[in-house]
C-alpha cells in the first residue's frame, strides 16, 4: 500500500454507554468532501440516554459512509478521513479486495460477533467474512442485507434481589398464513422505538399495572395561566401538576418508592420526569429535581430549560435519568385521559388530558367549569387503591387552591 494511502483513517463508533452495543448516527457536523480538524466534532450520535457529538480521530477530508438514522455498532466504520476522497476511495478498494477462501474449520468468532449473532438468532459460522476471524461487522452487514430481525432479547434485571430470573421477552415473528397476501412488506420499527418497547415491557413485566382516576377543577389553573399570558408571559398548566406533585410527593411519600420482586427501594430526592417530545417526534423524559423545593417560578424556568435542551438536541445523559414518578399531559388535543406506561424503577405515572368545559351544578345552577381527568397508573403490589386516590385527592387539593406565592 503506497504512503498516501496509509494516510487515510477508518473512524470506527467508540463506545459511549457502557450498556449499548450499537448507537443511531443523528446527523454529520462536518459534510461528505469537506475537511475537518482533529478533535473537531463531526457527527452526533444517540444513545439510550443522550445526544453526544463524536470528534474527527484525525484531520483531513471525510468520506461518508453512513446516513442519518442508520444504526450503527459499536466498532463499525461510519466514516473515513484521508488526504482526499479519491485517496480514500482507493484504499477502501484495496482493503476490501477479495481475500483467499477460509479453509472449513478454521474460521473464529469476537465475542461482539457472537453477541449480535445470538440475538438475531444466526449461526455466526454461517455469516460470509473476509479472512479467519468473524467480525461484529461481518454480522451487521449481514443482518442488513438479509433484513434478519432480532427474535429473542433476554434483559437481566439490573438489580436482581427478590427476582428468581432474567426475564426474557419473546418476539413473534411469524405472521399468519391468512394474513400474508392482505399486508404488505414490513419495515423495522427505528431503534429508539424499538428501545422505548423493550423498556416498557420490560416494566410492565415486574409490576401488577392498574389504575385510578379523578376529575379536577382546572378554574385556579386557567386563571393563572391567563394572568401570565395577558402579562406577556406564555406559561400552561403543566408546572402547577408539576408544583402539585412535588407537594403531594412530600406528604405521600410510598408513592416515590419502587419494587423489584419483594425488595422495595426509596429515592433520596423527589425527581419528578415528564415526557416531552423531540422535535422528530421521538419520547424523552427530562427530570426536574427536587422539584418538593423549589418555587413555581423556578419550576418553570427548569421546565423551559429542559424542553428547550431537548428542542436542541442539547440534554445531557443525567438530565433524562432518575425521576421517581414521570408525569405525561396531552392538553394539545381533545383527549379526555390516557392511562400511562410505567418507566422502569417507578411504581406510578401521572397523566392528564386536555382541560374541558363540563357543567357542574352550583348553587342550583348548571355552571360550566374548566375540568381535567387526572390518572394515576401503579403498581398493585406496592400500593393498594385508596393510597393511589388519596395521592390523587392531595393533588386535586392543591390545583383547586389559588396559587400562592412559595
Amino acid at each position: 500500500m503506497n504512503p498516501a494511502r496509509e494516510k487515510v483513517v477508518a473512524v470506527r463508533m467508540p463506545q459511549i454507554n457502557v450498556n449499548d452495543e450499537q448507537v443511531t448516527l443523528v446527523g454529520w457536523r462536518v459534510g461528505n468532501g469537506e475537511s475537518v480538524e482533529a478533535g473537531q466534532p463531526l457527527a452526533e450520535v444517540e444513545t439510550s440516554k443522550s445526544i453526544d457529538e463524536i470528534p474527527a480521530p484525525a484531520g483531513g477530508v471525510v468520506r461518508h459512509v453512513a446516513e442519518p438514522g442508520t444504526a450503527l455498532g459499536v466498532g463499525a466504520v461510519f466514516a473515513y478521513i484521508g488526504p482526499s476522497l479519491e485517496a480514500i476511495d482507493a484504499w477502501v478498494a484495496e482493503a476490501n479486495a477479495p481475500a483467499a477462501p477460509v479453509r472449513p474449520g478454521t474460521r473464529r468468532v469476537t465475542t461482539g460477533a457472537a453477541n449480535m449473532a445470538r440475538r438475531y438468532g444466526i449461526d455466526p459460522a454461517s455469516v460470509p467474512a473476509r479472512g479467519e476471524m468473524v467480525r461484529r461487522e461481518d454480522v451487521e452487514r449481514f443482518v442488513r442485507e438479509s433484513g434478519a430481525m432480532a427474535a429473542t432479547t433476554a434483559i437481566a434485571p439490573r438489580h436482581t434481589t427478590g427476582d428468581s430470573a432474567p426475564l426474557t421477552l419473546m418476539v413473534d415473528k411469524s405472521l399468519p398464513a391468512a394474513l400474508r397476501d392482505k399486508v404488505g412488506e414490513p419495515v423495522a420499527l427505528s431503534d429508539h422505538q424499538w428501545a422505548v418497547a423493550q423498556h416498557l415491557a420490560r416494566t410492565r413485566a415486574r409490576l401488577i399495572p392498574t389504575h385510578v382516576a379523578m376529575d379536577v377543577s382546572m378554574e385556579q389553573a386557567t386563571a393563572w395561566v391567563d394572568a401570565r399570558r395577558k402579562a406577556g408571559v406564555m406559561a400552561g398548566s403543566l408546572p402547577l401538576v408539576f408544583r402539585a406533585v412535588g407537594k403531594a410527593l412530600k406528604d405521600q411519600p410510598r408513592l416515590a418508592l419502587f419494587r423489584l420482586g419483594r425488595s422495595v427501594y426509596t429515592y433520596r430526592s423527589i425527581d419528578l420526569a415528564f415526557a416531552a417530545r423531540a422535535r422528530d417526534g421521538r419520547l424523552f423524559t427530562p427530570v426536574i429535581r427536587a422539584v418538593d423545593k423549589l418555587t413555581l417560578d423556578q419550576i418553570v424556568e427548569e421546565y423551559t430549560r429542559l424542553t428547550m435542551g431537548l428542542f436542541r438536541g442539547q440534554l445531557r445523559a443525567d438530565e433524562i435519568s432518575g425521576g421517581c414518578i414521570t408525569v405525561s399531559i396531552i392538553d394539545q388535543q381533545p383527549v379526555l385521559y390516557h392511562v400511562g406506561l410505567h418507566n422502569a424503577y417507578q411504581s406510578a405515572i401521572l397523566t392528564m388530558g386536555a382541560i374541558r368545559e363540563q357543567v357542574v351544578w352550583s348553587n342550583g345552577q348548571a355552571v360550566p367549569r374548566p375540568t381535567a381527568t387526572l390518572v394515576l397508573a401503579y403498581d398493585h403490589g406496592l400500593l393498594d387503591g385508596w393510597e393511589a386516590a388519596a395521592f390523587l385527592d392531595h393533588l386535586r387539593k392543591t390545583l383547586t387552591a389559588p396559587p400562592a406565592a412559595d
